[in-house]
């Protein structure tokens, strides 16, 4: 594996960001603007609270047509920044994906090999991937959730370079 700045020293390199639900990924894309949403479904009272907080201005809705449009620009390599739910964790093939960012904090067995797997779709121009996810000690719960992330990845033979 790389390391972490020359993986993302790369002059576009294509991020996916997963995250847990709606509200982190509205949360995240505010912090990075460049970023495109992907998630299922907005509930009312989300989307009010979202409003409150000026988190939906320049929002475009998230209808099936705009996922499936987003999906196949990125699965192409033309869209190179994404926040999504794990409305992708299943039925996509980022070919071009560099880095991985794991910011839902799961635990699924499942999860720890699929979601991590995509980056294993090599290319001529992409030899390798980077994982990223993180280290969360704010308590016990988290950090046991942590401690089983990383003991996933070490089974799967993952290369891990700790406490960058």
């Amino acid at each position: 594996c790389r390391s972490i700045p020359t993986m993302l020293s790369l002059p576009d390199p294509q991020v996916l960001i997963m995250v847990e639900t709606v509200e982190h990924a509205f949360h995240l894309k505010r912090e990075l603007p460049d970023y495109e949403l992907v998630y299922s479904n907005l509930d009312e009272k989300l989307e009010e609270r979202l409003a409150l907080y000026g988190m939906l201005e320049n929002y475009e809705e998230m209808t099936v047509e705009r996922k499936e449009f987003l999906l196949k620009q990125f699965e192409k390599g033309h869209v190179r920044k994404i926040i999504a739910t794990h409305c992708w964790k299943q039925g996509i093939d980022p070919i071009h994906l560099n880095a991985f960012v794991r910011a839902d904090g799961g635990v699924s067995e499942i999860n720890n090999v699929q979601l991590p797997g995509r980056l294993s779709r090599l290319t001529t121009d992409k030899r390798e991937g980077l994982l990223i996810d993180f280290w969360d000690e704010f308590d016990k719960w988290a950090l046991d959730r942590s401690k089983k992330r990383l003991a996933a990845y070490k089974r799967n033979g993952f290369n891990i370079l700790e406490k960058i």
